[in-house]
C-alpha cells in the first residue's frame, strides 16, 4: 500500500490519511485515481478484486496497459483432451508436464513427454531413468506449436460485489469533477452505503438499450458518463468494460440543486492507455428511476450486443488464432 498523507477522502468525505484510489481498476488499465482513506479503500478493494477476476481473461488478451504488475496467464482446458493450457496476449504453454510411459517386450520404458523447457524435460527424463533404468534417447522437441480447438473456461460476470465496484466507479468519477460540499451532500448517501457498507438495494443494473451512444466499433474502450437530468432531477450514470459489459448506476434519486449541471463523459483506451476523443455529439437519455434498475431489455437483445462486443475483442487479440471469450448470461 502507498504512504498515507492527510486529505479529503471522496469515500467517507472526512480529513483523514489517505491514499489514491483507481476509478476504474488499474489491473484492467484504469488510469484516474481519487483520494480514499485506508478504511475505505479497504472496504472496496475485494469488490474491485472481484470484478478485474471476471474480466482479467480480456486484460491478458488484449495485453492492457497496467500501471503497475504485469497482465497474469489464465488457465482453459482443452473439450477433447482435458489438457490445461496457459494462455497470454502472445500465445499459450501448458500449463502441466504430459509424461506416458510405455514399456517395451524387455521391459524397458519407452517414455513420451511434453515438457514445457529444455530443463524441465532434463528433470524428468533424469527421474524416469533413476526409477526405470536406462532407454533409448529418442525425445527431440518439447513446446510443438499448440492447437486449442475447443476450451473451457470458468467464467462469469455479475453479482453485488461486482456491482459495487461498477457504482464504485461511476460515483467516484462524479466526486473527482464535482464540488466538495455537493458530493459530501445526503444526496448521494445512498450509493456511498451501497458501494463502502454493502447496503441497501443494488443499485446497479446491467443495461445495454440506454447504452448504446458509449458503444466504439474501433477499439475496446472503457467508458463513464454521469447524466443529469434535470426534469426528474435524478443523478445516473453509465459505466462500461471493454466496449462489452455495460451498466446504468442510480447515482441520487434527487438532487435539489436548481442549476444546469452539464454531463460528464470520458473515454477510455485501454490497450494504449489514452483518452478517447468524444463524439461530436452524444446525448445521454433521460430515464426513470425503474427504467435505470430494471431496463427493459431481452435476454435475446443483450446476449447479441454481448457477442458483438466479444467479436470486436477477438479482432484485437494478438494471441492464438480464433481466440474467443465467453461469458454465461448472468
Amino acid at each position: 500500500m502507498q504512504n498515507l498523507q492527510d486529505g479529503y477522502c471522496n469515500g467517507c468525505n472526512q480529513l483523514r490519511p489517505v491514499i489514491e484510489d483507481h476509478i476504474i481498476p488499474q489491473a484492467i488499465g484504469g488510469i484516474l485515481t481519487v483520494f480514499l482513506c485506508a478504511e475505505c479503500h479497504k472496504k472496496i478493494h475485494a469488490s474491485d478484486t472481484e470484478l478485474t477476476k471476471s474480466l482479467h481473461p480480456i486484460a491478458t488478451l488484449l495485453d492492457v496497459k497496467r500501471e503497475r504488475g504485469e497482465n497474469k496467464p489464465f488457465r482453459v482446458k482443452q473439450v477433447e483432451t482435458d489438457h490445461e493450457f496457459d494462455i497470454n496476449s502472445e500465445g499459450g504453454c501448458r500449463a502441466h508436464p504430459e509424461v506416458n510411459i510405455k514399456f517395451d517386450h524387455n521391459g524397458r520404458p519407452n517414455p513420451d513427454v511434453r515438457a514445457r523447457s529444455e530443463n524441465e524435460l532434463k528433470n524428468i527424463v533424469n527421474g524416469i531413468r533413476n526409477k526405470y533404468g536406462p532407454f533409448p534417447e529418442s525425445m527431440k522437441t518439447v513446446s510443438e506449436p499448440i492447437i486449442l480447438g475447443q476450451v473451457e473456461y470458468d467464467n462469469t460476470i455479475g453479482g453485488r460485489p461486482t456491482f459495487r465496484s461498477v457504482a464504485k466507479t461511476a460515483y467516484l468519477f462524479l466526486a473527482n469533477r464535482f464540488p466538495t460540499d455537493k458530493i459530501s451532500s445526503e444526496v448521494f448517501s445512498t450509493v456511498r452505503d451501497f458501494i463502502f457498507n454493502d447496503k441497501g438495494d443494488s443499485l446497479v443494473h446491467f443495461d445495454f438499450i440506454h447504452t448504446q451512444f458509449m458503444y466504439d466499433s474501433l477499439r475496446p474502450v472503457h467508458g463513464i458518463a454521469i447524466h443529469f437530468d434535470t426534469q426528474k432531477h435524478n443523478i445516473v450514470g453509465y459505466v462500461q468494460y471493454f466496449s462489452t459489459f455495460r451498466f446504468s448506476i442510480l447515482l441520487a434519486r434527487s438532487f435539489p440543486w436548481e442549476i444546469a449541471i452539464p454531463d460528464l463523459l470520458y473515454y477510455l483506451n485501454p490497450l494504449s492507455g489514452e483518452e478517447v476523443p468524444l463524439k461530436p455529439s452524444i446525448n445521454l437519455p433521460d430515464v426513470t428511476i425503474e427504467e435505470c434498475l430494471t431496463p427493459c431489455q431481452t435476454t435475446h437483445f443483450v446476449n447479441s450486443e454481448i457477442e458483438k462486443g466479444l467479436k470486436q475483442l477477438d479482432s484485437h487479440c494478438k494471441s492464438i488464432s480464433n481466440t474467443t471469450i465467453e461469458f454465461p448470461d448472468k
